[in-house]
């Protein structure tokens, strides 16, 4: 089910251009899911392996800071959603970033296969990202910021940032590059 919700995130997306507000979660795979806890970010020292079961402890202190700068980060709501799939959003002063993990081979059918993308991302550190416009996630897909799509091993990782009110590319992108950089790095 949890699969049939992410292909209906991604048709709405696709379909919609992009132009859905607010998440795009449906049916019974949005309303089995956990219910959402608050993880505070640790300063790295979770890696790629505890994504799906902590994901707000992969991103360590540094890349939050970096998104949302001149401000104490914000909490992290966590939502692990088992068989390799989780998120966790930060949110505020118009700022939001959303970290999604899912299975290496579902990035790659359900979201690189199916929806629009801006082009690849340089990066030194990301050998496959991609960038999508908009933010893209696992039950969640609007029109506003840039995310990364991008694998690590067997996971996969997507990366949304929005800056201000409706996002800003010439910010989103380098923000969502930098975290997802961080991510894999473990620093």
């Amino acid at each position: 089910m949890l699969r049939l919700a992410i292909a209906l995130a991604a048709l709405a997306l696709a379909g919609a251009g992009c132009s859905s507000d607010g998440d795009s979660s449906s049916g019974p795979a949005s309303a089995a899911a956990p219910t959402t806890t608050q993880v505070q970010a640790t300063t790295g020292e979770a890696g790629p392996k505890d994504a799906a079961e902590k994901p707000c402890t992969i991103v360590p202190a540094s890349a939050l800071a970096a998104v949302f700068a001149g401000t104490n980060p914000p909490k992290g709501a966590s939502k692990p959603m088992g068989d390799g799939f989780a998120t966790c959003t930060w949110e505020g002063n118009d700022t939001m970033l959303l970290v999604s993990v899912v299975p290496a081979a579902n990035l790659q059918s359900d979201y690189k296969g199916q929806l629009n993308i801006e082009g690849p991302v340089q990066s030194a550190v990301l050998a496959d990202a991609v960038s999508f416009p908009g933010t893209v996630g696992v039950e969640k897909a609007n029109s506003k910021g840039t995310t990364v799509g991008f694998t690590a091993g067997d996971t996969g990782y997507l990366v949304a940032v929005r800056t201000g009110k409706d996002g800003d590319d010439a910010k989103d992108l380098p923000l969502a590059t930098q975290v997802s950089e961080a991510i894999v790095r473990g620093s």
